[in-house]
């Protein structure tokens, strides 16, 4: 599912916001922390578009961002955890 802000839904309560879409491919992108790109809903096409802003040459892997989470949020989130994660943290409380 991905994050897509979208008008009122009657069939909802009006403080129950609809702001996820399922996007059946998306997960087939693979994530990197270096991947630059544009990703929303396009309500002249239709469609959700992902943009890449980083250029790509002819058979080589065009990755997305999942955005700077911690392994935790990336696991729960997505599936899967990165081994040298930048934004890895330990939670706790006193």
């Amino acid at each position: 599912s991905v994050y897509m802000e979208m008008p009122a839904s009657p069939y909802l309560s009006p403080t129950q916001k609809d702001e996820y879409g399922l996007a059946p491919y998306l997960d087939l992108l693979n994530h990197s922390e270096t991947a630059q790109v544009e990703a929303g809903f396009n309500a002249l096409s239709g469609c959700y578009e992902i943009r890449t802003l980083t250029p790509y040459h002819r058979h080589e892997q065009p990755l997305i961002c999942y955005g700077a989470h911690d392994n935790r949020t990336l696991l729960l989130e997505y599936g899967f955890t990165l081994p040298r994660n930048p934004h890895g943290v330990v939670l706790f409380t006193l």
